[in-house]
């Protein structure tokens, strides 16, 4: 963390010295969370358990769902001590990362829709090392025709940015996702000929002025993805018969780019990561259960996988890291969740297990991330 982000833990600890440790007195089933006499701050209490020693820098992240006191940033110690908290908003994929040299904070903040739609309408906004808002980044009815789903009023929504995604690049630009409905023939698959799809789509994009650089669609790509390939993580006969519940066939949920321009995303119900080339076509798949273009050594298994990222590149080979979710709204609770690491070699095609992190005294079983 930069001198400028210490300072602001240096000041904000000051001010704080009045803190009160968090009541016992919350709602049942509640996050306790801490109250301060100087500042209206209230970050939650975490209880944290070293088992050696931990890596130098802050804890970053926002928090969510039914139990939490209040939808904010958060950046603390990992001695439960609050280094800086945001306004209370809707809120995904908090993170540092560089821009033009130096470090940012990013996040994504809009409206977000639950299981069974699982994607956000929204905007990216920047910070940078004073915590002032310097760029928004946006996707505008004015660039693209959008249509959400979930019975959303595209009238009534300023931008389409999904939350899975904001990852700057090496070029200075944004990923950002977004899903469209669109209609299409489910008749093949079981569903509705005039029936209708949530399209993945993910854009490249100037940072500074909102221009789209890049656009790739799932739909564009069906002779090589084709629709029936999915792994039904919802069941078609439900879904697809209207906009406001499209089957969602693909989404998309990563992206990331190499350095010869090439891009790696992770599609959820196909269970796989594919590489593409720059214009849009797919190089190879990787895929969970069967491996795709890859052999699996008899260790690997992951699906509904999550934040697919490219650990290192060299000439015949990747190591990518994912979050093996290995759950879904028709099978919960079998499969532990665990997080992977894993060389693919292109060239003997083989994809070998590097690591998996699981803590067997507290088991996940998570149907998302």
């Amino acid at each position: 963390m930069s001198s400028t982000m210490v300072l602001g833990k240096i000041l904000l600890t000051a001010l704080l010295t009045s803190r009160v440790a968090a009541s016992t007195g919350h709602p049942s089933g509640d996050w306790p969370w801490q109250t301060f006499k100087s500042s209206p701050a209230q970050p939650p209490s975490l209880r944290i358990n070293k088992h050696g020693n931990t890596s130098p820098g802050y804890l970053i992240f926002n928090q969510n769902g039914p139990e939490v006191h209040n939808y904010s940033l958060f950046i603390m110690s990992d001695d439960n001590e609050l280094v800086w908290q945001s306004e209370r908003n809707g809120f995904a994929d908090f993170r540092v990362q560089t821009f033009e040299d130096s470090p940012v904070l990013t996040h994504w903040q809009g409206l977000a829709l639950g299981e069974p739609w699982g994607f956000g309408v929204g905007i990216v906004r920047i910070y940078d090392e004073s915590y002032e808002n310097i760029y928004n980044v946006s996707l505008t009815t004015a660039q693209e025709n959008i249509i959400p789903s979930g019975g959303l009023d595209s009238g009534m929504l300023f931008s389409y940015l999904d939350f899975h995604e904001s990852r700057i690049t090496r070029d200075g630009t944004m990923l950002v996702t977004v899903y469209n409905v669109t209609e299409h023939d489910l008749s093949p698959y079981g569903g509705p000929r005039n029936g209708w799809v949530t399209n993945s789509l993910f854009y490249e994009m100037d940072i500074k002025t909102n221009t789209v650089l890049y656009r790739w669609s799932a739909l564009d790509h069906t002779d090589q993805i084709p629709i029936d390939d999915a792994i039904q993580f919802h069941p078609l006969e439900d879904f697809g018969k209207n906009k406001t519940l499209p089957y969602d066939y693909f989404h998309l949920n990563s992206v990331d780019k190499l350095d010869d321009g090439s891009y790696i995303i992770s599609s959820r119900f196909f269970c796989s990561i594919f590489r593409l080339t720059p214009n849009g076509t797919v190089e190879w798949t990787f895929q969970g259960e069967n491996g795709g273009d890859f052999k699996l050594a008899s260790d690997i298994s992951f699906r509904y996988q999550h934040d697919a990222r490219v650990r290192h590149v060299g000439e015949d080979f990747m190591q990518l890291s994912l979050f093996n979710n290995d759950n879904s709204a028709v099978k919960s609770g079998v499969n532990e969740t665990t997080g992977i690491f894993v060389t693919l070699d292109t060239k003997t095609w083989t994809a070998t297990l590097d690591r998996e992190l699981v803590d067997p005294t507290d088991r996940v079983y998570a149907k998302s991330q």
